[in-house]
């Protein structure tokens, strides 16, 4: 009975406020420089006391991190969904810079906010560098499958290299991407991947 009447009385599970201190956390890392961010605004802006905050985090770092982690780990699942499927290079370019596009905020974060700011952060980065030239390296033998391993590899650190150019002048609205606009980014940068990749083989994917 006493053990019903405890049951009845515990509160009901919550959710770990961890999510809201990214969240709250992404939108000011998005907006302001990491330097000028301090742990009371995140803990405004997720409605909380940097007191609860600091439950969660030990430090406004480890926040940043978090944030730049949940976004490669996104980003790197979706390349690699898109590397299984067989996707052509035109649809692994446009896919790859639309989901940059629909999480602006978390993608601004990762390529430009927490830029040279965190070892950890600056690992990350370099994981989904990494893991992305391996898949491009794939797309690149897929289209011309009589190319040596090297030259595909070449390629593939190439295309890494326009997709984060490209991705940081969307997300900082740069004089580049204002000149071509957003209607014909994707275009310019599938265009650019091609003339890196070369003409597909005969029969192959387009």
């Amino acid at each position: 009975m006493s053990g019903g009447v405890a049951a009845k009385r515990r509160p009901a599970h919550r959710p770990s406020r961890r999510q809201d201190i990214i969240e709250a956390a992404t939108r000011l890392f998005a907006e302001m420089a990491y330097d000028d961010v301090t742990t009371g605004q995140i803990a405004e802006a997720a409605s909380m006391t940097p007191a609860a905050v600091y439950y969660h985090f030990a430090s406004k770092d480890q926040i940043l991190v978090e944030c730049v982690r949940v976004f490669a780990a996104d980003f790197v699942a979706l390349a690699q969904r898109l590397g299984a499927s067989g996707e052509p290079l035109t649809m692994f370019i446009i896919e790859l810079v639309d989901a940059v596009r629909n999480q602006r905020r978390p993608a601004k974060v990762f390529f430009i906010g927490s830029a040279g700011v965190s070892l950890v952060a600056e690992n990350y980065r370099r994981e989904v560098r990494s893991e992305l030239g391996e898949l491009f390296t794939e797309v690149a033998r897929r289209e011309r499958p009589e190319i040596a391993s090297a030259e595909a590899a070449v390629i593939g650190v190439g295309l890494v290299s326009l997709l984060e150019v490209s991705v940081v002048a969307m997300l900082a609205a740069d004089d580049a991407f204002t000149a071509i606009g957003a209607r014909r980014m994707s275009g310019v940068v599938v265009a650019l991947a091609r003339r890196l990749v070369g003409p597909a083989s005969p029969g192959g994917p387009g």
